[in-house]
C-alpha cells in the first residue's frame, strides 16, 4: 500500500491502453463528425446544424492544435460545439473491456493490487490522483473490481473508491450513478447511443477560459496535493508548459518521477532541471513500454 503521501498525475497516455485517444488523435477524431447522425441530433439540441460544425472542423484543421482543450481556450466561440464533440468521442469508448486483465499493458488492475487486499487496507492508502483526462474509466474499473473482489454492494464499493481522491483538472464526462454529486450530472456507463447524453456529459467538461484559472477549484486542489506529496509519479503526460505551470510543477517539492516517451534528450534535460523531475525510459519507446515502467514505479512505492 501507499504509506506515504503519493500523487499520480495522469495524462492521455495513461488511458490510451483502454481505447481512449491521445490529445492529437482526439483532435483528428473530431474532424468529420458532421456526417455522424448521432452528432447531428446532438447539435440540434443546442440549435446548431452540420453546417455550423463544418466551420468548426475547418478551423480546427487549420489551427492544428496539440490538444482540443488548448484550442477551445483561445476560441471560446467554438466551446459549446467543441465540448459536445469531446463528450461524444469519449463516451463511445466506454465498453465492457475496462476490467479485463488481458488488455496489453493495461495497468489499472496493477494499481488496485498495490492498494491492498482488503477494503480497509485500500481506504488506509495515502494516494491521490490528478488527471487531465475527461474519461471515467479508472473510476469505473475501481468500483467494478472492488465490488466483485470483496463481495460489496454499490454503496459499499463507492465508499472505498471515494477514499482515493481523484481530481479531474478539466472535468469529466459526467458522474457515474454511484458517485456523490448532483443527479443531473450523472450518466450510466456505456450510454453513448442515447440522444442527449453527449450534451449532458459536455456540461461537466471545463475549459479554463470559462473560469478564473488560478481560482479553479480543481486546479487549487491539484496544486495542494502535489505540494504536500512525498512522491509524485507522472504517467502518460505530455508536459505541455501551461499544464506544468498550472499544476505548480515549478514549485519543486518531494520526489517526482515520470516517463520520457516522445521527449528528446534536450527536452528531458530541460524538464528535469526546470521542474526537479527524474524522467525514465527511451525517447522512441511506445506507450505500452512507458506504462510497464510506470507499473514498476508504482510497485516500488507500495508496501
Amino acid at each position: 500500500m501507499f504509506d506515504k503521501q503519493t500523487v499520480l498525475v495522469l495524462g492521455a497516455g495513461a488511458s490510451c491502453q483502454y481505447g481512449y485517444p491521445l490529445g492529437g488523435k482526439l483532435v483528428e477524431d473530431l474532424i468529420g463528425l458532421h456526417n455522424n447522425e448521432f452528432m447531428r441530433n446532438e447539435l440540434a439540441l443546442i440549435g446548431k446544424t452540420c453546417e455550423h460544425y463544418k466551420v468548426f472542423e475547418q478551423v480546427l484543421k487549420e489551427a492544428m492544435p496539440p490538444s482540443i482543450d488548448f484550442f477551445l481556450e483561445t476560441r471560446p466561440d467554438f466551446i459549446e460545439m467543441g465540448k459536445l464533440a469531446i463528450a461524444y468521442k469519449i463516451l463511445v469508448h466506454e465498453g465492457p473491456n475496462i476490467t479485463a486483465r488481458g488488455i496489453k499493458s493495461a495497468w489499472y488492475h496493477m494499481l488496485l493490487d498495490a492498494l491492498g487486499n482488503t477494503p480497509a487496507k485500500i481506504i488506509a492508502n495515502k494516494l491521490s490522483i490528478v488527471t487531465f483526462n475527461y474519461d471515467r474509466s479508472l473510476e469505473h474499473f475501481l468500483h467494478t473490481a472492488i465490488k466483485a473482489r470483496f463481495n460489496l454492494n454499490d454503496v459499499q464499493a463507492a465508499e472505498v473508491v471515494a477514499s482515493i481522491p481523484i481530481v479531474h483538472v478539466y472535468g469529466q464526462i459526467g458522474l457515474l450513478p454511484w458517485q456523490k454529486g448532483a443527479d443531473d450530472a450523472k450518466l450510466p456507463w456505456g450510454c453513448a447511443g442515447t440522444t442527449g447524453t453527449a450534451l449532458k456529459a459536455s456540461k461537466s467538461i471545463k475549459i479554463i477560459c470559462e473560469e478564473n484559472t488560478h481560482e479553479s477549484p480543481t486546479l487549487v486542489q491539484s496544486r495542494q496535493l502535489l505540494a504536500e506529496a512525498d512522491t509524485t509519479y507522472i504517467l502518460g503526460f505530455g508536459f505541455h508548459e501551461e499544464n506544468c505551470l498550472r499544476l505548480g510543477l515549478d514549485q519543486k517539492s518531494g520526489s517526482r518521477q515520470g516517463g520520457r516517451y516522445g521527449l528528446s534528450d534536450a527536452r528531458v534535460y530541460i524538464l528535469e532541471q526546470k521542474y526537479g523531475l527524474k524522467l525514465h525510459g527511451q525517447q522512441d519507446s511506445d506507450i505500452p513500454w512507458l506504462l510497464e515502467n510506470c507499473k514498476r514505479y508504482l510497485a516500488s512505492s507500495s508496501g
